[in-house]
């Protein structure tokens, strides 16, 4: 009886943190990621001139594009909108942007901008949460239209 007990219990324990990463990518709140990425876009946006690691779209391009994504993204949170349009529209943008950004970074010359692999990380990671930010506003989406 008791090497059930035990064996139900190494079972429950080795499920634990695959449940609670489910629980963290599907069914909390949004909200530290959308701030997550409002705040490193509207870093982008200040910093990318003094920096300027990319060449291949123009910097006041990249700079309105990050600056917009950014407050656009701060806004809807600030105000709690919960607008599916303006949250697909946030999502896509931002998944877009943190895309074109990665791939751009892969060019980047070691060179001419120092710490051009960690910071490629940090781009990496960020777009992830970019998609996983558009992919979680989609399941909401078709979630709320049942």
């Amino acid at each position: 009886m008791a090497l059930e007990h035990t064996s139900e219990h190494n079972s429950s324990m080795n499920s634990r943190p695959f449940d609670r990463l489910y629980r963290i990518l599907v069914e909390t709140d949004m909200s530290a990621v959308r701030l997550l990425l409002a705040t490193a876009a509207i870093a982008v946006a200040i910093f990318l001139p003094v920096l300027n690691p990319i060449k291949t779209i123009p910097t006041t391009v990249w700079v309105a594009l990050f600056g917009i994504q950014g407050f656009l993204m701060l806004w809807a949170l600030f105000n709690e909108s919960t607008s599916s349009i303006l949250t697909l529209i946030d999502g896509l943008f931002g998944c877009v942007l943190w895309s074109v950004m990665t791939v751009n970074f892969i060019d980047v010359p070691l060179d001419r901008f120092a710490h051009a692999q960690v910071a490629w990380i940090a781009e990496i990671a960020l777009t992830l949460a970019g998609w996983w930010h558009l992919v979680r506003t989609m399941l909401e989406i078709k979630r709320e239209s049942k």
